[in-house]
């Protein structure tokens, strides 16, 4: 699975610039190695072995003077000084200005698990962030931070671009619910959740995304987590379609009728529900949204969402919208809602970061 970083490289790849794309260090990985990537000639996927591990145990100079070794060994692999570093990765690094680029970013895609601000914030000449509530963290230690929605990724575009030529007709009563994205989190307003899906037996609900434990991703230990899945595995209108490439999924959401997502929305050190990269991928299909409060499309209007953090009335707002839909009091597929979608793709997110970063810069 691809997330921000993945799309935002093989974009500024496709520009013509050369991109060494740093993986995650891997302590099994047998020193450095450096493999073109299947996207683009000029993308390349860099793996390495850290010089070190236990950060947590170090004192913050020592850290920082083996983190200064650690790179100089890369650049003097590579045989590169970058132009511009960009930082996904929080509390890595810490000191982006020890790469000597010229310009240093940081992208704030999610919330940061620690309570303190990552260094790489402070040390950053320019940072973006995909919600309101990241900005604001960010905003504590760099006042140099604008706001970038999340992207929309090509697969889904494609659909989006033929979706539009013509608009289905309303959907029966007996719907077809969409949901995308990891069941092991404990984001999800499990208990909410299982609500809505108990007073629809009509319809049939579908998940994409993993439910066991043993795939590709990481699950909690939280046993609401056990038990929601427990819950699904047990209800006769739910469908667990599990991983798929993202191809297939995109492919298949194109059958969905209205599609949610209900998290959670108080205060967490990994989430707090104000945005989704999921949520652009609904929208693009132009069909109806119902939401929790998402801060990051407040005063928007592709989303059916709760006017405030409280999921009380959700199960409401659920079925007042599925009425709607079948009623046609609610368009089955929106076009301005696809045309939206379309206008927040990852090449056009990288072109507004770029405006932005000349604007800053001078």
């Amino acid at each position: 699975m691809r997330v921000s970083k993945h799309h935002y490289a093989i974009e500024l790849a496709l520009k013509g610039n050369k991109v060494y794309f740093l993986e995650p260090p891997d302590s099994k990985h047998a020193g450095i190695s450096v493999k073109p990537a299947s996207e683009s000639e000029h993308l390349y996927i860099v793996r390495y072995k850290p010089l070190f591990r236990g950060k947590k145990y170090l004192p913050p100079f020592l850290y920082s003077l083996l983190i200064s070794l650690q790179l100089k060994k890369l650049k003097d692999y590579l045989g590169v000084q970058p132009d511009v570093v960009w930082s996904f990765h929080p509390f890595l690094f810490e000191n982006l200005k020890q790469f000597k680029a010229p310009l240093a970013i940081y992208f704030g895609a999610d919330l940061f698990i620690e309570n303190e601000l990552p260094g790489e914030i402070r040390t950053a000449d320019i940072c973006f962030a995909v919600s309101p509530t990241i900005l604001e963290r960010i905003k504590e230690g760099n006042a140099n931070v604008y706001f970038i929605n999340h992207g929309l990724s090509a697969v889904f575009l494609n659909h989006a671009a033929r979706r539009s030529e013509g608009l289905a007709a309303n959907p029966t009563p007996a719907m077809r619910i969409g949901y995308a994205g990891n069941l092991l989190m404990e984001a999800p307003d499990h208990a909410t959740m299982k609500k809505v899906i108990a007073a629809h037996p009509d319809k049939q609900f579908i998940f994409w995304g993993q439910y066991e434990k043993n795939g590709p991703f990481i699950g909690h230990d939280h046993p609401d987590v056990a038990d929601f899945v427990d819950f699904l595995k047990r209800q006769a209108n739910v469908i667990l379609r599990g991983v798929v490439p993202t191809g297939q999924m995109a492919a298949e959401m194109q059958q969905i009728d209205m599609f949610w997502i209900c998290w959670k929305t108080t205060a967490s050190r990994m989430w707090d529900g104000s945005n989704s990269h999921k949520l652009l991928e609904y929208i693009s299909t132009g069909r109806p949204v119902v939401a929790h409060h998402v801060a990051a499309y407040k005063g928007t209007t592709y989303l059916r969402m709760m006017p405030d953090s409280s999921n009380e009335q959700y199960p409401e707002l659920f079925s007042e919208t599925a009425k709607s839909i079948v009623s046609g009091r609610i368009k089955a597929v929106d076009e301005n809602h696809v045309q939206f979608a379309a206008g927040n793709t990852y090449r056009h997110q990288l072109e507004r970061i770029e405006a932005l970063i000349s604007a800053h810069v001078g």
